[in-house]
């Protein structure tokens, strides 16, 4: 009997022991072997991602589940806590269920003390009731790897906030690069803003310092400082630095850099003070790119003049390039010269120098020369990055001693018949093929040997951009040629030669068909004079009869 009731109450405290019992969670690896802590290493300033899983206990289904934030970290007499940002976070288990990888991710502070800090990730869920359940956290916080003087500027301090300054806007003004993604030799742009927040006193003798840093040498690439000035209260002042990134091109690496700008001040109590702001920055450098740098050419050049071209032929690629070579084209002036270049170095140069002639013919007016940078394949470089060519446009202004001939075309037909002694009327269609309105001058030569003029109508036109005319030309015909023959229209507007455009135009001139009597006419029987043939005919009627009559008288 006493058995029997000890028994009992053993199934009784089991039984109740098993409903009382709460389903747990626990923090497990990719092999589901139980975690005992979580471990971690970050630089200051920078982020802690931990990664886990979860794993119901075999007891029950929990549900609800969901991470305690912030975390709270202390270690050497200091402490910090961050908002976590969690994903892979399940809502519930079944049990025995294992979780998909959870990360938590939380930001150190930039000026958190270098040392090792300790506290517990809590993670709650329900079964019955809400329970919670943690793991031990440990972070080493370690050095940023600051420049010096950002460093010196982080122990200045700045209490009161009275300075600030601000990386705005980084552009790429010429170049390959984009925005915060640097090539060498690119030129950059970068506006900052330097703020007086005192809303009571000035801030004087402010210098701002700048800085591309090489974050995994621990180097500056490039540095400088500007002028100080003072800011009054609650005020700012805009700064641009600009540069070009074509320094010891040798020293760039491919790989993240940090651009640091830094403010430092007295304040109304003479006490220094410094602010600081950064922005991350990558410098591209490919495989496979040539380029042109410092190319120099005149500004103006004239018609048939040798122009002048250097510069220099850069590698700015890691590997070496052979038969490297120049295209410089342009369609208007007639240029497509090739220019030999040879092999250049990883990240060394090679200078070129060469002339190309600029055509007594040309038009004066501003021109761009090409420049195309090829390789041994013939092909034009091209950088992965953005697909960008070796291209290259410099401009050149083409002045004086160039021919000026008018925009206009001139078209001509024959309006009467080509005959020797006759008038002859040529009817020209003058268009204006510029851009903008033109005053013409019509005139004509090189007719003299065969012809004269006798009018030209109009003989100055007015035309705006694509207008056309139509212009009369009259010539006498000379009575003793035929043949071909040719004579010019001509264009003008201006007084010189170069402002003369010239067409020429050629007719055939028929021979005349009539014959002479110099004796009696002095002229060529012809269809525009035959009356007066006619009178000189009667008149030798006349002369003969009065002779038949006279001899008639005489005889009788």
């Amino acid at each position: 009997m006493m058995k029997t009731k000890v028994l009992a109450l053993f199934l009784l405290t089991a039984i109740l022991s098993i409903g009382l019992a709460s389903a747990s969670i626990k923090f497990v690896d990719a092999n589901n072997t139980e975690l005992s802590e979580l471990k971690a290493s970050a630089d200051q300033g920078s982020k802690v991602t931990l990664s886990f899983y979860l794993k119901e206990s075999n007891i029950n289904e929990i549900t609800e589940i969901a991470f305690t934030s912030p975390i709270v970290l202390t270690g050497c007499s200091k402490s910090f806590n961050s908002e976590l940002t969690i994903t892979g976070a399940p809502t519930s288990l079944t049990k025995n269920e294992t979780s998909g990888l959870v990360t938590v991710t939380f930001n150190i502070p930039e000026t958190q003390d270098v040392c090792t800090y300790t506290g517990e990730l809590e993670v709650v869920g329900k079964y019955l009731n809400i329970h919670s359940y943690t793991i031990p956290v440990s972070i080493t916080v370690t050095q940023l790897p600051l420049p010096e003087e950002v460093l010196t500027c982080r122990t200045t301090g700045n209490p009161n906030n009275d300075l600030s300054i601000e990386i705005d806007d980084i552009k790429v003004i010429k170049g390959f690069g984009k925005d915060n993604e640097w090539f060498p030799f690119d030129e950059v742009e970068v506006k900052i803003n330097v703020e007086n927040n005192n809303r009571d006193e000035k801030i004087k003798d402010i210098i701002v310092g700048w800085g591309i840093y090489n974050t995994a040498t621990g180097e500056w690439y490039l540095d400088d400082e500007e002028n100080d000035f003072n800011l009054k209260k609650r005020t700012d002042k805009e700064i641009v630095l600009s540069f070009k990134l074509d320094d010891d091109i040798d020293e760039l690496e491919d790989g993240d850099y940090e651009f640091y700008v830094w403010a430092t001040g007295e304040d109304a109590d003479d006490n220094e003070i410094c602010a600081y702001d950064s922005e991350e920055l990558t410098m591209e450098i490919e495989d496979d790119f040539v380029i042109l740098d410092d190319i120099k050419i005149v500004e103006t050049a004239q018609c048939g003049m040798d122009v002048q071209i250097a510069g220099d032929v850069w590698n700015i690629g890691d590997d070496d390039q052979e038969d490297v070579y120049i295209m410089i084209y342009n369609k208007e002036l007639g240029i497509n010269q090739k220019v030999e270049i040879g092999d250049i170095d990883s990240f060394d140069k090679e200078e070129f120098s060469t002339n190309i002639l600029i055509s007594e013919d040309a038009d004066e007016g501003k021109y761009s020369l090409e420049f195309r940078v090829y390789d041994e394949d013939n092909d034009i470089y091209e950088n992965d990055y953005d697909e960008d060519e070796a291209l290259f446009i410099v401009p050149l202004n083409v002045e004086g001693n160039c021919k000026i001939a008018p925009h206009a075309s001139v078209s001509a037909t024959l309006e009467s018949e080509a005959k020797a002694g006759k008038e002859l009327t040529i009817k020209s269609t003058i268009t204006n093929t510029g851009t903008e309105e033109a005053t013409y001058t019509l005139q004509a030569s090189g007719y003299e040997s065969w012809a004269s003029l006798k009018d030209i109508n109009p003989a100055i036109v007015v035309l705006g951009a694509g207008e056309s005319v139509e212009v009369i030309y009259k010539f006498k015909v000379n009575k003793d040629v035929s043949g071909s023959k040719t004579f010019n229209i001509e264009i003008k507007t201006g007084d010189s030669e170069k402002e003369t455009l010239r067409q020429a135009v050629s007719v055939t001139v028929e021979e005349s068909t009539g014959f002479e009597f110099p004796e009696i006419t002095g002229s060529v029987i012809a269809e525009d004079n035959w009356y007066l043939w006619g009178i000189g005919l009667l008149n030798v009627i006349l002369i003969v009869i009065i002779i038949i009559v006279a001899i008639r008288v005489a005889r009788s």
